[in-house]
This record gives C-alpha cells, sequence and structure tokens, in this order.
C-alpha cells in the first residue's frame, strides 16, 4: 500500500472526496480506501495504480502527491543521508528534478541548505545507481518531475508529484475569460449545488468562459493530458464507463458578444446567448439551477454600489428565471435578503462565500 495526499481547493475537501470515492466506485476495481480530511487537502492508503488514477478521472483534485518517506529530521547530514537511500529510479528517469521546500516550526529552515543536501543525495544515489543509456539517450522526453519536502516539528514528509501542471489545466480548453473561475473550484461548487438533483436545467447567467458549464458536461470525461507517472511504465487499469448526466440542457449567457461567439466555437453542445440579465427578457426553463460567479468588484467594474448590486443580481435572476435553486458566490460582507446556506471558499486570491438559496 502507498500513501497518497490530494490537494484541493480549501472549504470543500469533504465535496471533493465525494467526488473522488464516487469516481472510484465506477472507475477501478479496488475498494475505496478509508480518508482522512485535511485543511487543503485528503490523505488515503491504496495501492499505487488506483492512487495515480485519481489524475485520470477527478475534477475536484488540485494535485495528486504520493508520499515516498516520513521521519523526524533534524539536521542536514541526516536529511542528505534519507534522501540517497530512497529508490528513486522507481519514479525518476532523469536525474535533475525541481524542489518544492516548506517548513515550520522545525530546526531546519534554510531552504537552500536543504535543497543543496537533497541534491547532494540524488547525485549520490544515481551515482551508485545509474541510469541506462538508453534512458539517458532520451532525457528531453521524460518529465522534470518535482519534488515536495515538507518539514512540521521536525517530522520531514518527502513527495512526488504524479501530476505535473495543477489538474485545474484540463487539456481541452483554450479559451480562458477575465477573471475566470478555477476548473477543480468549479466543480466542488456543482457537486454542491446539484447534489440529490435528479432532472435539471443548468444556467450561467454571466458564464464568461463558461467554465461551470464545461464541468457540468465533462464530469466523467477522463483526463487526456500525459502526466509525470505516465513515464513510470506502470499499467493502470481504469474502467471506460458510459454514464448519462442527468441534466437536460446547458444554458449559458453574457453581455459579451466576443466571448460568446468563442466559446460557441469551443463548446456547441452547450446553449449560448449574447444577453444582459440586468435589461433582457428571458425565456423560464423548466427545472432550472442556476450557478454563478459574478464580478465581485475588484477587477470588473460594478454597475451599482456593492451591496444593492449583488442583491439586485439576485432578485433579477429569482424573478426572471424562477429556479429551483441558486448558487452565487459572493464576497463575505454582502448579506442576502433571501435565506441561504454558505461555505466559505478561496478563489482569486480572496477569502468568499458560496451561498446556496433555495428559491
Amino acid at each position: 500500500m502507498e500513501n497518497f495526499y490530494i490537494s484541493c481547493p480549501m472549504g470543500l475537501e469533504s465535496i471533493a472526496w465525494e467526488e473522488i470515492s464516487h469516481k472510484w466506485e465506477l472507475y477501478l476495481a479496488t475498494s475505496t480506501p478509508t480518508a482522512k480530511i485535511v485543511l487543503g487537502g485528503i490523505a488515503i492508503d491504496c495501492d499505487l495504480e488506483s492512487g495515480l488514477a485519481i489524475n485520470l478521472f477527478s475534477k475536484t483534485a488540485n494535485r495528486v502527491l504520493l508520499r515516498v518517506k516520513e521521519q523526524k529530521c533534524r539536521d542536514i547530514p541526516k536529511l542528505f543521508n534519507i534522501f540517497s537511500k530512497i529508490n528513486w529510479k522507481k519514479f525518476l528517469k532523469r536525474d535533475d528534478v525541481n524542489f518544492s521546500i516548506s517548513c515550520h516550526e522545525s530546526r531546519l529552515f534554510n531552504t537552500k541548505k536543504i535543497q543543496k543536501a537533497c541534491e547532494d543525495g540524488l547525485k549520490k544515489y544515481f551515482n551508485a545507481n545509474q541510469l541506462s543509456q538508453k534512458i539517458k539517450d532520451k532525457k528531453d522526453s521524460f518529465h522534470k518531475q518535482t519534488i515536495f519536502l515538507r518539514f512540521d516539528n521536525d517530522l520531514l514528509t518527502i513527495s512526488i508529484d504524479t501530476s505535473g501542471d495543477l489538474l485545474h489545466i484540463r487539456g481541452n480548453q483554450k479559451f480562458r475569460g477575465l477573471a475566470s473561475i478555477r476548473s477543480t473550484l468549479a466543480s466542488c461548487l456543482l457537486r454542491k449545488v446539484l447534489k440529490d438533483q435528479i432532472s435539471y436545467s443548468l444556467i450561467d447567467p454571466m458564464c464568461g468562459s463558461a467554465t461551470f458549464l464545461k464541468e457540468a458536461r465533462d464530469f466523467y470525461e477522463l483526463s487526456e493530458r500525459r502526466f509525470p507517472f505516465h513515464d513510470w511504465d506502470i499499467d493502470i487499469k481504469i474502467n471506460k464507463i458510459l454514464k448519462d448526466l442527468p441534466y437536460n440542457a446547458l444554458y449559458g449567457f453574457d453581455i459579451d458578444s466576443n466571448i460568446i461567439d468563442k466559446v460557441k466555437k469551443e463548446s456547441p453542445s452547450i446553449l449560448f446567448e449574447t444577453k444582459d440579465i440586468f435589461k433582457d427578457q428571458y425565456e423560464i426553463i423548466k427545472d432550472s439551477i442556476i450557478i454563478i460567479n459574478p464580478p465581485y468588484g475588484k477587477r470588473v467594474k460594478l454597475s451599482l454600489p456593492r451591496e444593492d448590486y449583488f442583491q439586485s443580481l439576485v432578485d433579477t435572476l429569482i424573478k426572471k428565471f424562477k429556479p429551483k435553486k441558486l448558487g452565487i458566490i459572493l464576497p463575505l460582507d454582502i448579506k442576502l435578503k433571501q435565506k441561504s446556506s454558505k461555505t466559505k471558499i478561496f478563489n482569486s486570491g480572496i477569502w468568499l462565500y458560496f451561498h446556496e438559496v433555495k428559491c
């Protein structure tokens, strides 16, 4: 068994694990592991292949780290010794790597000295365990991988990144709008607002690059990206499933016709129109659910004072669409007159609330 750490959007760890465990039962033949939920992530023990497969099917995970070593370490010589004895050939096809180092209340805190000790330890290991000439000749075709070192109260955890680029980079989306929401966060919020919904039409009235709508459409799609673990010569067995999604249709609206033209070309299966939520008339769509990430007034100027703008937006959405449910991201200080459940989330460098309003 191996130990994995799955980072995910802060405040939505349980939602992320619901998505991962739901898909685990669909895509993998192994038993779903027990998860330990911590701030910003999920720790699990499972076989190597299943843990790596999370990269392929999860839409809520940010990154998947494989923990390769954990023990107390209080000095540089011991760090060098620990690092030089790990079986790196199991994971690395190159003897050069990137390092990500964090230290908290530990005797070792100088990141330059820590990195130098690890580089020396890696050099010693590969001097004794040479890569084959065939692998060396193909060096540029392999990922330059990242090794994470975390020192917390002198406890050293060494992990290897199995994801490469963060997983919100889907690999199939070319257009990104101004202040667009990360795909992984969007999927978590969709999971919240669509929970227990059997049949619905999803509407984003300020869709921008249509991240919410694309994530709803692609929920069961497997990633086609190439990941660092693909260099490890590991055969990952994953079920190819055909599963109907519960939505009737996906609708995206925006006032910017240039944006709508771009997303139409990229996502022809989604219904897009150029419309202004405050000025135009909309057809009432049966069993609709609205999810929206409006401008917060930082990068995009608001047309009204902040409190008035957001309350007017919610009132207008409910009046024009008559939705079953409304999910909206708002600044922490904004209070709605409608009753809502709130979840604190982190987006675009600030803390916000995701409000779920039953209409």
